[in-house]
């Protein structure tokens, strides 16, 4: 994670009125574990990413400060969908908001994780 990403965590943070430690217990994780976060001597792992973009109300790539240009990755559909797309839009249109910002922000994630090559993510304590 570059500096410029702690420092959203931190202004965020900041910005909603919270401590590093309401934060944590938040996060149910530990506030040295959350402090490594913002101080960069961890990178969160992509649950607490997401939890951390629902709680903001922002995309894991504002997150991550991926600019990601408009239609960048959308494809023109190309013929009818498959079964398995048939099976994960039907899923999806029946989820909560909530829900739907989850699995949205788990795509971007993951996208960028494509994209940008992100997964030398250290894993949790």
């Amino acid at each position: 994670m570059k500096r410029h990403v702690r420092s959203r965590l931190r202004d965020l943070r900041i910005e909603a009125h919270l401590t590093q430690a309401q934060l944590a217990e938040i996060l149910s994780i530990e506030r040295a574990t959350y402090c490594n976060y913002e101080n960069e001597t961890r990178t969160p792992p992509v649950d607490i990413l997401i939890r951390l973009a629902e709680l903001y109300h922002v995309s894991v790539d504002y997150l991550l400060r991926i600019k990601v240009p408009a239609g960048a990755g959308a494809r023109p559909l190309q013929g009818p969908l498959c079964l398995e797309e048939q099976s994960l839009l039907s899923s999806f249109r029946v989820l909560s908001p909530e829900g739907r910002t989850s699995v949205l922000n788990f795509v971007a994630y993951t996208s960028a994780v494509d994209t940008y090559g992100l997964y030398s993510l250290p894993s949790q304590q």
